[in-house]
């Protein structure tokens, strides 16, 4: 899912990101990944606890659901790195991260990450 926080650290040099910046970053990092943690385990749980009979298309509707809310509280993270950032840092921030963070309504963006 989407890893809006190792964006703006990968951006801490060119943003001017000051120490408490990247503190509060930090912190706020640890909280979505708490919620994303807890998203995809209970989606694997889901999938565990499948019945022999399950249908493919509702496991695929629940994958779907799972990944949806993952990129809209990537979206919704704009609230605190709004107030963690300068007016100025925020509108430096590359197309890529506001496309998301600004987005309206459903984020409809997916990428794959080969590493």
């Amino acid at each position: 899912l989407l890893d809006v926080y190792s964006w703006l650290f990968e951006l801490s040099d060119s943003l001017l990101l000051s120490p408490q910046q990247v503190d509060s970053l930090h912190a706020e990092d640890a909280i979505y990944r708490q919620q994303v943690d807890t998203m995809i385990t209970n989606l694997a749980e889901y999938i565990v606890d499948l019945p022999p009979d399950f249908k493919m298309a509702d496991v695929m509707k629940e994958q779907d659901r799972v990944i949806q809310a993952g990129w809209n509280l990537g979206r919704d993270q704009h609230v605190p790195i709004e107030r963690i950032l300068s007016p100025q840092q925020y509108k430096a921030l590359p197309g890529y991260v506001t496309t998301v963070l600004n987005a309206k309504g459903d984020v409809h963006i997916r990428y794959i990450s080969i590493f």
